[in-house]
């Protein structure tokens, strides 16, 4: 997955919209290099875990993981409400 954001990024398309969430609007020179600086900080890593909501940065995470052929496990934060007696 994150080699088409290179090859939109070398077809000269770098300025165009990679993704967009909520109001955040991020073109593939911007997703490339977020995913490029989270790549340098996972690589030879064999096992990643992430915490986080959906959001460009889960996008920038999973992709960074995958770039640097490690793997990555999802963790969820359960609320428990517990009734008082």
């Amino acid at each position: 997955m994150h080699e088409l954001v290179w090859a939109q990024i070398e077809r000269k398309q770098a300025q165009a919209v990679a993704m967009e969430w909520r109001s955040a609007k991020v073109s593939y020179q911007e997703l490339g290099a977020r995913i490029e600086t989270l790549w340098r900080s996972v690589v030879g890593s064999q096992v990643v875990a992430l915490l986080l909501s959906r959001s460009v940065e889960t996008v920038v995470a999973v992709m960074a993981v995958l770039g640097s052929s490690s793997v990555y496990t999802t963790t969820v934060m359960l609320s428990i409400a517990v009734a008082s007696k």
